[in-house]
Order: structure tokens, then C-alpha cells, then sequence
């Protein structure tokens, strides 16, 4: 059975935390600068009011992008050091400029990687990520304002899902006892649930948005159990 998650809902959060003018300004104008609704929104609405802000230390941002979810997770928790990362030279570059424009350089540090390969080693209490999740077939039929861009930014595979797949295998390894993973998928609720019924997914909504973002404690995590008769060679 699916879980879905309600901001209403008040016995799922730890200790709610207000939201900061500053904060909702900044917000304000992340939104305005990037696309994507699923994961900034859920971010915007959650994030400062799961943990007490000063005992979150450690954030990444995996797949980055232009860098929005590691401004808005700097905002919200003051008292972390946070990693964004990305294979794209280009994304980095557009990160790189919106952490400087928004004065977070010295909290904020970008890394090219392939996920979780090439970060520094530590763990982290919290990994949130919108990585490509555009299916092959969806992408194909990208109007021209979308095909002009890289397709490293949208492509997630056959069904969507291919770098979904990786994160849940490796990120258990990499959060913190008590940590969390937060993702968006966008409509690949059927097919994750599907692919991996092991996992304990709670679903985050929204008033737009329904089963487009998940989170899983660090407990939950582990790697896709092996099909039987299949050499893992």
C-alpha cells in the first residue's frame, strides 16, 4: 500500500520550524528561476520543518542542476556545510554562478561527479535530488523550446528510472543512521513501487502535485536484492 505524506499531518514532523521572511524571499525567487515544481515546492514546505535547523550538518544536492535545492537547503539550515553535484560542466557553471549571486559561497561547495562517485567521503543527514527522469520514448517527443536543451538533463532511461535505480542502491551508504533521502520522479510512482516493492516509500504531496516526490530514512535503504538464477558477476 502506498504512504502518502500530508502537511497537515503534524505526527510525521519532529519539531515544526517557522518559515523566516528572509527565507520565504529567497524562495520566492528560486521558484521563479527553475522549472521544476515537484521537488523545490516539497523542499519549500518540508525541509525547515522536519529537523531542528541547527542539528542538520551535512546536506547534499545530488544532480543539482542549476543549483536551487542547495541555496534553498543552505537557507533553511544554517548550520550546514552543503555539497551540490553534478556531471555536467555546464550545469556546474550555472550552479556556481547562483551560489556566488546569493552569497553562499562559503557554505555552499559544487563537485562534478557520476552521483555519489567523486564526492568526499563522509555522510550525510540529508540527500535530496531531482535527477533526469524523463523516459527515451517522452523525450523523443520533446516540443523544440525542450529539445534545444542538453538531454543529459532530462534523460532517465528506457522508463525513467535508471539513475533513480542507482541512488536508492548506494545512498543507504552515505546517509547518516538517523538521515534522509528526499527524490523527485514525476509520474514514475507505478514503475519505482514495482521495481522495488522492498522499500518502505512515503510520498510527499502537495496542493499541485500528487506521488511526484518520495523520501526513505537511511534505515529503509538498501541495494535491489538479486533475481534468483541471475549471476551477479
Amino acid at each position: 500500500m502506498s504512504r502518502h505524506f500530508d502537511p497537515a499531518d503534524s505526527e510525521f514532523m519532529d519539531r515544526p520550524q517557522p518559515v523566516s521572511p528572509e527565507l520565504e524571499r529567497h524562495l520566492a525567487a528560486l521558484e521563479a528561476m527553475n522549472r521544476s515544481t515537484g521537488s523545490h515546492r516539497v523542499v519549500r514546505r518540508f525541509l525547515a520543518r522536519w529537523w531542528n535547523p541547527d542539528r542538520c550538518y551535512r546536506v547534499l544536492d545530488l544532480c543539482t542542476g542549476s543549483g536551487c535545492l542547495a541555496i534553498l537547503a543552505a537557507e533553511a539550515f544554517p548550520a550546514a556545510e552543503i555539497h551540490a553535484c553534478d556531471i555536467s560542466d555546464d550545469a556546474l557553471a550555472v550552479a556556481d554562478r547562483n551560489v556566488r549571486d546569493y552569497r553562499l559561497k562559503a557554505r555552499v561547495r559544487t563537485f562534478k561527479t557520476d552521483l555519489f562517485d567523486g564526492l568526499p567521503s563522509g555522510a550525510y543527514d540529508l540527500i535530496i535530488s531531482n535527477p533526469p527522469y524523463v523516459t527515451a520514448k517522452a523525450v523523443e517527443a520533446f516540443p523544440p523550446e525542450y529539445r534545444a536543451e542538453p538531454q543529459i538533463a532530462h534523460l532517465g532511461g528506457a522508463d525513467g528510472l535508471d539513475l533513480v535505480r542507482r541512488i536508492l542502491d548506494s545512498a543507504g551508504s552515505r546517509l547518516t543512521p538517523n538521515g534522509t533521502l528526499i527524490v523527485e520522479v514525476g509520474t514514475g510512482k507505478r514503475e519505482l513501487e514495482a521495481a522495488r516493492p522492498d522499500l518502505p516509500f512515503l510520498w510527499l504531496d502537495t496542493e499541485d502535485n500528487e506521488a511526484e516526490v518520495f523520501t526513505l530514512r537511511a534505515g529503509d535503504l538498501k541495494p535491489a536484492p538479486t533475481r534468483k538464477g541471475k549471476s551477479t558477476r
